[in-house]
Order: structure tokens, then sequence, then C-alpha cells
């Protein structure tokens, strides 16, 4: 069985898959330690959202 390259999986799949991860990890953070952020971490937090989700 060919071994595919990272390049071939991602084209398979669709696109990233660490991005997927980041942004589950990114709302996983969000919900766990949302309230005690202040604006200034949301609007970095909504900038790597919209980055990677």
């Amino acid at each position: 069985m060919k071994q595919l390259s990272k390049m071939e999986l991602l084209n398979l799949l669709g696109g990233s898959v660490q991005a997927h991860s980041r942004c589950d990890d990114l709302v996983a953070n969000a919900n766990k330690n949302g309230a005690t952020w202040t604006k200034g971490d949301w609007n970095l937090w909504a900038d790597q959202f919209e980055k990677y989700c």
C-alpha cells in the first residue's frame, strides 16, 4: 500500500487536519477559560478563530 504524503492526505481530506484540531483547541480554551478573559484576550481569540476555523 502506498504511503501518502502529508500534502496528498490534506488534499483527500479537503483541508488541513491541523487547522481543525487547532480550531477545536481554541473553542475548548474559550469554554474553559473565557470567563476570566479581558476584551483584549477575546480580540486575540477572535483573530485566531478567523484564521484557523
